[in-house]
């Protein structure tokens, strides 16, 4: 049954992260560094979610979304988007990974603390900033490292906290509304 779940799945994360994407552009427009940056990326908060929540299906949803936010909006090269979104759905993944086997982490946002939460998004915050910035550095968009990395760890860390916390406390609060 779970393999016939899986497309849907992987084209919901698809859906949402393309439409966290439009939302995140009509709404934090005015923090817009470059169609690529934005110093609030709400989808950075999706991208974290997804892996945690759904593993590989999550970064397969974030690869198929990223790739076509590349080629629709960012206006990339074919291969230039799926490298980006390559490195976009992996890194939170590895993050992830790394920081669930150590603080031994279970695959639920029900059980993380909100220190476990912060700790998690700096990491994944991190390792999508630096791969990212040595992209757009090999790509010829940057001229340096630290600029873009700078802006894309703010905007991530941003994203992520708001949309974490937010989702942590939509389940805290359906928990009270229903558990009477």
């Amino acid at each position: 049954m779970r393999n016939l779940i899986t497309p849907f799945i992987i084209i919901g994360i698809a859906s949402a992260w393309i439409g966290l994407f439009v939302l995140n552009e009509y709404i934090f427009r005015f923090t817009q560094i470059s169609p690529a940056i934005n110093l609030v990326f709400l989808p950075a908060g999706l991208r974290l979610i997804s892996v945690i929540v759904f593993s590989w299906v999550g970064v397969m949803g974030l690869f198929v979304g990223g790739t076509l936010i590349g080629i629709y909006f960012i206006e990339l090269t074919p291969l230039q988007a799926i490298l980006l979104a390559s490195l976009s759905a992996l890194s939170p993944f590895v993050a992830y990974s790394g920081i669930a086997k150590a603080l031994k982490l279970k695959p639920s946002l029900d059980g993380m603390t909100a220190r476990d939460l912060l700790i998690i998004a700096i990491t994944a915050a991190l390792l999508g900033g630096a791969v990212h910035s040595i992209f757009f550095l090999l790509n010829g968009t940057a001229n340096t490292f630290i600029n873009p990395f700078i802006q894309i760890f703010i905007g991530d860390l941003l994203g992520m906290l708001l949309v974490l916390y937010f989702a942590k406390i939509s389940i805290w609060a359906y928990r009270q509304i229903y558990s009477n």
